[in-house]
């Protein structure tokens, strides 16, 4: 089965690939991470992110929300434990879905008390392909992984981001061992960002893909090229397992 999945990626990566690059839409990509208390038990962890990704079900216009515990081994993750990522149509969605009363009573009742610290930043990213949920119960991928990096940009290299930002958006057309997707933006909302200025997210059908992306000389070498531009970075990977998306939309 774990063959036959990387086969269909293969596949889709390689039709992709011969097509001109055009994108197929704009959406918003909004990106949370959290800080859970050490407190914090298990179930309420669990009850908190059940309530989030429920959200995609009950509010108009967000397209889908993975959600995930941090994969233990990251080494820039900040000490963030758990990641919400929502794609929503476009910006009002968004503030459609931030002053949602089913939002703000999951945020109040399931987040708030069982978190110390939140990191949100929203991009607006081109969409090459489906801009539905790639992993989903009844789709190809059921599961897979989602690698999310924020970037802290210095002021003087800003100007320069975006052309990083294209290039590493390209990464998708290098090999068949690479995402499926990958969006990139620049940050619009500054109220919980701390800072951060672009944000990326790169989906894989398996781990060993995502190894083989971190490790392909193009991706060294794009990442190599912003090195003294940052000041400051966060990675975080997260799996996303078919025991969300059992529900029909």
């Amino acid at each position: 089965a774990t063959r036959a999945r990387h086969m269909r990626a293969c596949s889709m990566r390689s039709c992709a690939s011969g097509v001109a690059k055009k994108t197929k839409g704009k959406v918003v990509e909004h990106v949370v991470l959290f800080k859970a208390k050490e407190d914090a038990e298990k179930d309420a962890l669990k009850k908190m992110m059940d309530g989030l990704w429920s959200l995609q079900y009950r509010i108009p216009n967000v397209l889908y929300i993975d959600v995930g515990e941090v994969m233990e081994g990251e080494k820039h993750s900040e000490g963030y434990t758990h990641v919400l990522f929502v794609r929503l149509r476009d910006k009002e969605a968004l503030k459609a879905y931030a002053d949602h009363p089913q939002h703000l009573e999951v945020v109040e009742d399931l987040v708030k008390p069982n978190v110390v610290g939140i990191l949100a930043l929203d991009y607006v990213g081109q969409v090459l392909d489906d801009i539905g949920p790639t992993f989903h119960k009844g789709r190809d991928w059921e599961e897979g992984y989602n690698h999310i990096r924020l970037l802290k940009f210095a002021d003087k290299h800003r100007a320069k981001a975006d052309a990083f930002l294209s290039r590493y958006e390209d990464l998708t057309f290098l090999a068949s061992e690479l995402p499926l997707q990958i969006t990139a933006g620049e940050n619009f909302s500054h109220g919980r960002c701390q800072g951060y200025t672009h944000g990326t997210m790169a989906r894989f059908t398996m781990e060993e893909e995502l190894k083989a992306f971190k490790e392909h000389p193009s991706t060294i070498s794009a990442l190599k090229s912003i090195d003294d531009m940052l000041d400051g970075e966060i990675q975080v990977t997260f799996h996303v397992t078919r025991a969300h998306g059992t529900q029909n939309r």
